[in-house]
């Protein structure tokens, strides 16, 4: 249960960074298009 619970946790935590990084990526995008 242990392990099942630190690989949840990482993808969430991997998933959120990664979901923040793109969100970066598109904000920057847009404000060097406007």
């Amino acid at each position: 249960v242990l392990l099942v619970e630190k690989a949840g946790r990482r993808t969430l935590f991997l998933a959120g960074m990664i979901g923040m990084f793109f969100c970066a990526v598109f904000m920057s995008l847009g404000l060097v298009l406007l």
